[in-house]
């Protein structure tokens, strides 16, 4: 595996397990709309597309502003509790004692970040963390990779971003630097494969402990 000296990570999908616990999230709250029928493929269709689907499959339009406002409130509360992926820690320690530089690139909100960071003891593991409140304009747009790696000090040719997005994916390119894939096996119902490795990707994971692997 290429010797890079700066490590630049995703949050949500790449270090934590956010993915599941929306999808959870959605299910529960279609159930008690009455809605209880839905594939896994239309729930996550309605992660991104929440309030068209919603109105789609049946809550109806004198309730569809209560919905979005209970998900919501229901998102502040599981959301940061979500699991890390297996071996994270694991690799984040390893790089940090080969004096590596980590650093986190997230568009969600600074003050949730923190939050989750502190639950998990990773305040003191990253050099920096550019969340969403620190940019004006969001990944696929290279500004918070940009940002991170002046701050590092570090050249591009030595750096790599690892996420699970399209948009992990893109960033990384229109930075001028490489890119590893996160796609664990529970990601096969979130994303099409064929789809990132258009991204161009230097690798593909399956699980953290492959991440520092030589191949």
């Amino acid at each position: 595996m290429k010797d890079y000296s700066a490590y630049l990570f995703d949050w949500d999908g790449t270090i934590a397990r956010t993915l599941e616990v929306w999808l959870e999230i959605v299910r529960a709250m279609f159930a008690e709309y009455g809605i209880n029928d839905l594939t896994d493929d239309k729930l996550v269709e309605s992660l991104g597309a929440l309030k068209p689907v919603a109105l789609e499959i049946g809550v109806g339009a004198d309730k569809i502003d209560k919905f979005m406002t209970d998900t919501e409130k229901a998102s502040h509360v599981n959301v940061p509790q979500a699991e890390l992926y297996e071996g994270v820690l694991e690799v984040l320690e390893t790089l940090k004692t080969r004096k590596k530089k980590l650093a986190l690139i997230t568009t969600g909100w600074r003050s949730t970040i923190m939050q989750v960071l502190e639950l998990h003891n990773l305040m003191d593991m990253f050099d920096i963390v550019v969340t969403g409140n620190d940019v004006t304009h969001h990944k696929p747009d290279p500004e918070g990779i940009n940002r991170a790696l002046e701050h590092l000090a570090v050249d591009r040719s030595k750096a790599v971003m690892i996420g699970d997005s399209t948009n992990d994916l893109l960033a990384a390119k229109h930075a001028g630097i490489d890119s590893i894939l996160s796609y664990p096996p529970s990601h096969q119902l979130f994303y099409k494969l064929p789809e990132l490795k258009t991204c161009g990707p230097q690798r593909i994971i399956a699980g953290w402990n492959e991440l520092l692997s030589e191949s």
